[in-house]
């Protein structure tokens, strides 16, 4: 009854039942395609545990960016410690606001107050090269 396979055609075989396993599949990068409010408008920026898009709430107009986290384990710890964080710093002005949270199927979703001038990260990069170059 068992068939003598390489290990090639075992490897082969092995991923076949991996691609065709419901619980194997790959996550969307289109989690917001058939959301009943928020439609997607584009991308923002990608991280190694998830990305942010820019979506528009249906009911409002209102834009805010979205960050999704792959559902799992480790990011579970990171999401409830990034909400955290975002409900303790509701008040202060320079930090954007915790509009809601919500699960897909593939991920964790934060919903924030978009903020039209870039990332952190881009802006302090920038101060860097301006005072770099003011110095010069």
């Amino acid at each position: 009854m068992g068939a003598c396979l390489s290990s090639e055609e075992k490897g082969t075989q092995a991923d076949d039942l991996r691609n065709s396993s419901p619980l194997s599949k790959a996550p969307t990068k289109e989690p917001l395609l058939h959301h009943p409010k928020y439609k997607p408008i584009r991308a923002l920026n990608e991280g190694t545990s998830g990305f942010v898009q820019l979506a528009e709430d249906l009911q409002t107009g209102e834009q805010f960016a979205i960050k999704f986290l792959d559902r799992g384990r480790a990011s579970i710890r990171n999401f409830e410690r990034e909400v955290l964080n975002l409900r303790l710093c509701s008040l202060h002005p320079h930090i954007v606001k915790l509009h809601e949270v919500f699960l897909t199927p593939d991920y964790l979703a934060i919903v924030l107050e978009y903020a039209a001038g870039g990332d952190l990260a881009t802006y302090i990069a920038m101060l860097q090269e301006d005072c770099t170059f003011d110095r010069g």
